[in-house]
């Protein structure tokens, strides 16, 4: 049996990665194996970029590292120059981003972490679901810290939490993509009106939480 290749360790995500993970002591929303995956296939099947660019834009990453390759991925197909490991690291060192990137070793190791270039557009669904569900994780969290200071009337309040609830999940294109989404914000409006009927504290981990954010 041949034995599985080793992968490069990616970078740790940095600042803007780890926002939810940083109001929240569990693991931000990520799937990194399929965030791989997208750039493995990408590096293996240019072509496969017209569709993932399609429903995945570099904000989408998790990991800061993936983030900048995805980035320098468009770059090269925008100037319609080819996407091998050579270009990416090239367009990468242009940009300074070469090292953060994770170097060679890491670029190196992408392609060998792709289960199926058939799957692909799969894999990008997932990365791009779990970037709509670490986003509204932030904004519930932000909501749940101005509940502690109730400050100000409830309908203000309400208000002020449906608009930033709606800006996260507005990018959400389909109708079938809305609905699940809609249900939750449904649910985190009843629990917050609850609690500040009731004068109760709303912590940074409250039913909002688990409503927010899918299983």
């Amino acid at each position: 049996m041949t034995a599985a290749p080793h992968l490069a360790e990616a970078p740790p995500p940095t600042a803007s990665a780890s926002l939810a993970a940083t109001l929240n002591p569990r693991l931000a929303p990520q799937d990194v194996d399929a965030e791989r995956s997208v750039l493995g296939g990408v590096l293996l099947t240019n072509d496969a970029l017209n569709d993932v660019s399609e429903i995945l834009s570099a904000d989408d990453f998790y990991r800061d590292a993936h983030r900048l390759i995805y980035a320098a991925m468009l770059a090269l197909a925008e100037r319609r120059e080819p996407i091998d490991l050579l270009t990416v690291a090239d367009e990468l060192r242009r940009r300074g981003e070469f090292d953060v990137a994770g170097g060679a070793a890491y670029l190196s190791s992408l392609d060998a972490s792709v289960p199926a270039t058939a799957n692909l557009l799969h894999y990008a669904q997932i990365v791009r679901d779990k970037a709509h569900v670490r986003r509204v994780v932030v904004v519930a969290h932000g909501i749940a810290r101005d509940g502690y200071e109730q400050k100000g009337d409830l309908g203000t309040y309400l208000d002020s939490a449906e608009s930033r609830l709606l800006a996260a999940t507005e990018q959400r294109n389909t109708a079938d993509d809305t609905r699940p989404v809609g249900a939750h914000v449904k649910s985190v409006f009843e629990e917050l009106e609850a609690r500040f009927n009731r004068g109760s504290e709303v912590t940074g981990r409250t039913d909002i939480e688990s409503d927010a954010v899918p299983q």
